[in-house]
């Protein structure tokens, strides 16, 4: 291909790719010549001081590999454009995070393979937690017991684990079942259900709520998952001695309506600020950190938004989510409000998220 063509060619591709995310175009030494992306992946970067693992070259047909790219790996679908010799003179790369693989993997049946493991491993564990509650009542001996209560923590903390797993899984791959909640009384149940639970360590979440009909159209499993995570995380991120707060309220944008969901605490989270330049962690390393992802999928899957800010050392987590006020008499939202608690003897999401905070804190004496 001569050189006029070989440009009319590239201009082409670029016009195509000009309003793709994430595509670069490479030249036949792998060095990048365009990119829609120049913040991920700019012109002149060499792909092979980036990719992680043997890379074949040239390649003569689609390819996949693995780069890293700001301490974060990315999966790079290389396809190649052969010329009338049948040699790669261009490649087009498409660069793929995690979050927008999870996104093309929601459009396949991953959830429906990974589901049974799910499960499986809550089946056990919730046989694991009624048979060291019954060894408790059986055996006297204060050393046997105080095994039990040991492995009956352990068995909870991977519950809860499990269980912010499947739900995440859920939002993803799963269906999404949206119905009209109420979301005051939503809040004010789970909120009660918290402190009851939270009385142990001697703290509390203060609930602040609007009067009149605040309702909201999604998945009930997803919204105590959501809330209860948020939840959680004001708690083991804040002094003990302080008390979060949630608030819920309208708001309205124009002419539609929406619920707002306010967390705010104290913070007292670790992030790369309290640490000396070289170290570089932040509070992950302490905690699996589930609890945002799911919080912030749910904002996706019901039609809202999500954010988070530190304001002088108070952090605001904000749930904004259309409200159907409009559409739905307040009749039809009560009847379809669907968040029932049964006690069936094995810790749900609330209660195994609400030990782990007591646990955290220590029960007071």
């Amino acid at each position: 291909m001569d050189a006029t063509k070989e440009n009319a060619a590239l201009a082409l591709l670029e016009e195509i790719y000009g309003s793709s995310c994430d595509t670069v175009i490479l030249d036949r030494t792998l060095c990048c010549t365009w990119s829609s992306c120049p913040e991920l992946f700019s012109v002149g970067t060499q792909l092979q001081n980036i990719v992680s693992g043997r890379l074949e070259y040239p390649m003569h047909s689609p390819a996949t590999a693995r780069v890293l790219i700001r301490d974060e790996f990315y999966c790079v679908r290389i396809t190649p454009l052969l010329n009338s010799a049948g040699d790669p003179w261009q490649y087009i790369c498409t660069l793929i995070g995690a979050d927008e693989a999870a996104r093309i993997a929601a459009e396949t049946d991953l959830f429906a393979k990974a589901k049974p493991v799910f499960n499986a491993l809550e089946y056990n564990l919730a046989g694991l937690w009624k048979s060291t509650n019954a060894l408790m009542e059986m055996l006297p001996d204060r050393a046997a017991s105080e095994q039990l209560l040991t492995a009956r923590r352990a068995a909870s903390n991977i519950s809860s684990v499990t269980k912010n797993a499947f739900q995440y899984a859920d939002m993803l791959f799963g269906e999404n079942d949206p119905v009209a909640l109420d979301a005051a009384a939503l809040c004010a149940a789970l909120i009660k259900r918290c402190n009851a639970a939270l009385a142990k360590c001697g703290r509390r979440v203060e609930f602040v709520c609007e009067e009149g009909g605040l309702f909201i159209t999604a998945d009930c499993k997803h919204a105590v998952a959501a809330l209860i995570n948020a939840v959680q995380n004001a708690l083991l991120y804040s002094p003990h001695d302080s008390v979060p707060i949630l608030a819920v309220y309208s708001v309205a944008a124009g002419k539609r309506s929406f619920v707002e969901f306010k967390f705010t605490n104290e913070n007292v989270m670790f992030t790369d600020k309290d640490f000396s330049e070289s170290v570089g962690v932040n509070f992950s390393y302490q905690r699996i950190g589930g609890g945002i992802p799911i919080i912030r999928r749910f904002a996706e899957e019901s039609g809202g938004k999500f954010s988070m800010e530190d304001d002088g050392g108070r952090v605001c987590v904000r749930l904004i989510l259309p409200s159907p006020a409009a559409e739905l008499s307040a009749d039809v939202a009560l009847e379809q409000y669907s968040y029932v608690y049964y006690d069936t003897g094995v810790p749900d999401i609330v209660e195994t998220k609400m030990r782990e905070v007591v646990e955290f804190f220590g029960e007071s004496r």
